[in-house]
């Protein structure tokens, strides 16, 4: 089943952080079991939606969690 267009991901947010954000990011990913672009995507739809911006409509990936003990 595909996507419609209205929920492609077709544009490209960028920044840059030191390297030791990037870690940590990284591993915050990993523990969560998502990818860096999902843990990001998560937490800036999270922000939108706390802040009214966005209506909680919007679907967002399933979170797994994995124990890494």
């Amino acid at each position: 089943m595909g996507r419609s267009n209205a929920t492609s991901k077709t544009i490209l947010v960028a920044t840059r952080v030191t390297p030791r954000i990037k870690e940590l990011v990284e591993q915050m990913a990993y523990r969560e079991g998502l990818n860096v672009s999902e843990w990001v995507r998560n937490i800036i739809i999270n922000e939108l939606k706390r802040t009214q911006m966005l209506s909680n409509q919007i679907r967002e990936p399933k979170i797994l969690e994995i124990d890494i003990t």
